[in-house]
């Protein structure tokens, strides 16, 4: 397995990054899955994703800013993973289509189900760094205070 940092970059130029472990073990293997793993992110988030590194940097550049992309608006699915615990699956700059008038996320959207299904035991990405676990359901989302 191997660690994945992914860092966006909002319109005013600020920086958030989240760390993920995948379960790929070749940093081939991890780049195939980063590149269909992003597309789905990227289906649920307006933010740019700017850079990717795993255990060597991406110094390519294939990663810009979205133009236009929002500021800063942040969400948490939270999940129950295999191992009986819940989790927090911290989503960047949310794409606003997925979230309702009362900032919760629309869990059940098609884009939604496509990003989480990555972490299911069939997907390649996993929560809990330190002890790497498939998650069995997504319990809810809500927008970040």
């Amino acid at each position: 397995m191997l660690r994945v940092l992914f860092s966006w970059t909002d319109g005013y130029g600020r920086i958030r990054q989240q760390t993920l472990t995948t379960t790929e073990t070749t940093i081939a293997g991890a780049l195939t899955e980063i590149a269909l793993f992003v597309a789905k992110w990227d289906a649920i988030s307006d933010g740019g994703l700017t850079q990717v590194s795993i255990s060597q940097r991406d110094t390519s550049d294939a990663f810009a800013a979205v133009a236009g992309s929002n500021v800063d608006v942040n969400a948490s699915l939270q999940v129950q993973g295999a191992d009986g615990f819940k989790y927090d699956l911290n989503v960047p700059m949310i794409n606003d289509t997925f979230v309702t008038g009362g900032g919760a996320i629309i869990i059940g959207d098609a884009a939604v189900v496509a990003f989480t299904d990555q972490f299911l035991v069939a997907g390649k990405w996993r929560m809990n760094n330190r002890f790497p676990t498939d998650i069995t359901s997504v319990i809810s989302g809500q927008l970040d205070k």
